[in-house]
């Protein structure tokens, strides 16, 4: 239970309150990325509750194709990261910055992940300025770390998922 005390001393007459919101010139948008039936993915976005296009996503080759949907996240005020798994298996990467995507990147699988990645849903989050860290799911089942800090590529870390197979859970999926 809550119980109150009085005050003891003195206590003000009139309370002050002041709000301010901020940043003071936010504008409401809001981003969208969606993959077409093409395969390729596209970018709307909505400006103070008005939707613009549909535009193509720049990346690194024009002809990759996708067969899942793209995660993407704001990682600042007018910039996003998107993170998706190419039909090829492959981690396509891109960020938006002052109103272009830029920075794509594919993380080819046979450098380091000799099995790729499933094409299935990927997760992406922004966990401090200049940094991006993803999972993806490998076509092994495992799940892979990839992290990108001030620009730089680290190298992937696959998680020890041994144990839920003992346990008789089956490979992770989308």
């Amino acid at each position: 239970s809550m119980r109150l005390t009085p005050v003891v001393g003195p206590t003000p007459s009139q309370l002050q309150v002041t709000y301010q919101p901020l940043p003071e010139l936010a504008h409401p948008v809001l981003d969208t990325v969606a993959r077409g039936t093409d395969g390729k993915l596209y970018h709307a976005r909505q400006v103070n509750g008005v939707w613009g296009n549909f535009n193509p996503v720049t990346l690194s080759s024009p002809q990759l194709r996708f067969e899942s949907d793209p995660a993407l996240i704001a990682s600042g005020p007018d910039q996003l990261e998107l993170a998706a798994v190419t039909s090829t298996g492959q981690l396509a990467y891109a960020h938006w910055r002052s109103g272009y995507w830029s920075n794509s990147t594919t993380l080819s699988t046979g450098a380091f992940l000799p099995s790729g990645y499933q094409g299935g849903q990927v997760s992406i989050v922004a966990s401090a300025p200049g940094q991006v860290e993803i999972v993806a799911v490998g076509r092994n089942g495992n799940l892979w770390h990839l992290r990108r800090v001030n620009g730089t590529w680290q190298p992937p870390y696959q998680f020890n998922v041994q144990f839920l197979y003992m346990a008789g859970v089956a490979p992770f999926r989308s």
